[in-house]
């Protein structure tokens, strides 16, 4: 038996004579549009705007309140705080006039809510006690402020603000 390879099957892109190649031509096709892609920063640490302040984050505290960082001063709550109550709000007092403007810290067990309620319930604090702030004012010192469960009005909390507050400005006068 003969060894026969077989014929290749005819086809249009085989010049004659050829091996089996198509025919492509050199030349490649004009340019159609370019992608659209962004421009590359020339720096990318830096904007490309850097005259426009970034609008990330909330409007810097206007100081009426100070927060309270310090851990000895939450030791202090303990042995020096003076305890006031109205409504669900409860507060640890600890005067000092050298507290200007006054400091406060917030205690918001998992008793008040979930997170997101306990976080609505703190902004709703910090902004009933500017008010009061603003108002006739907090007397001097430091503030540990905390609530008990069912405190998610924010009328209700203004109020109950309102009240502790007159609560430890009565106390203060003692």
């Amino acid at each position: 038996m003969a060894d026969r390879r077989p014929e290749p099957a005819p086809s249009h892109h085989v010049l004659p004579g050829g091996r089996g190649e198509a025919h492509l031509p050199a030349q490649q096709p004009p340019p159609g549009e370019a992608a659209r892609l962004p421009a590359p920063d020339v720096d990318a640490r830096r904007t490309r705007h850097p005259e426009v302040a970034p609008g990330q984050g909330s409007d810097p505290a206007v100081g009426l309140i100070w927060s309270i960082r310090d851990r000895a001063v939450f030791d202090r709550f303990r042995t020096d705080g003076r305890r006031f109550h109205h409504g669900a709000l409860w507060c640890s007092w600890i005067a000092d006039d050298a507290a200007r403007p006054p400091r406060v810290a917030y205690a918001l067990g998992r008793g008040v809510g979930v997170a997101g309620v306990r976080n609505r319930v703190r902004r709703q604090l910090r902004h009933a006690l500017a008010d009061e702030q603003r108002g006739a004012g907090l007397p001097a010192g430091w503030y540990l402020i905390g609530a008990g469960p069912g405190v998610d009005d924010g009328a209700a909390v203004r109020v109950a603000v309102h009240g502790l507050v007159e609560r430890v400005r009565a106390g203060a006068g003692r």
